[in-house]
């Protein structure tokens, strides 16, 4: 016997003088062949599974970014934006994504700001399950909604202080005649 015929393989048990290599050629012909079989749809259904998984998700990423530009009144500057993974059918998926919205206020008219915002707030919030920087851009604009309001209640105040002032001159022109 050569010494390479005492050498035994793991997870291999030799009877009687039988090489590991004839081990291995007897199980691959009787019960190895319904374990590699086994095996085969074992790691099959859960290619499968992790395939149906991602087909899952994409179509979430891709609903959750269409219902924000839907929602958008026109205020998306681009297109949706995807991160995507290859599945094990070598097929890309998107597990991810965003959309950018216009959050900039309209310079020197908060009316037309508040309106905007409230568009936005709608677009952010508009899939059915927000993420947390939907909610995030959400309250940020809220916050420019409470900064045009002050905005538009300045103004309010100078034009009725402007009105009380001419008011007041004219009666006091008219006293003087």
């Amino acid at each position: 016997m050569s010494e390479a015929s005492n050498v035994s393989m793991p997870g291999v048990i030799s009877s009687s003088g039988n090489s590991s290599v004839s081990n291995i050629a007897n199980l691959n012909n009787s019960s190895g062949s319904s374990l590699v079989s086994s095996l085969k749809q074992k790691f099959s259904a859960q290619v499968e599974l992790e395939i149906e998984q991602l087909r899952k998700r994409d179509q979430e990423v891709r609903a959750h970014e269409q219902a924000h530009i839907a929602a958008s009144g026109g205020l998306a500057a681009s297109g949706p934006n995807y991160v995507y993974v290859t599945g094990p059918d070598g097929k890309l998926y998107a597990v991810g994504g965003d959309v950018t919205i216009d959050v900039s206020p309209v310079p020197n008219n908060p009316d037309a700001t508040i309106q905007k915002m409230q568009t936005v707030i709608r677009a952010a919030l508009a899939p059915a399950e927000p993420s947390s920087q939907d909610y995030t851009v959400a309250s940020q604009a809220q916050m420019i909604i409470m900064q045009a309001q002050e905005q538009k209640a300045i103004i309010e105040s100078h034009k009725l202080q402007s009105a009380i002032s001419g008011n007041h001159n004219k009666k006091n022109i008219n006293a003087i005649l």
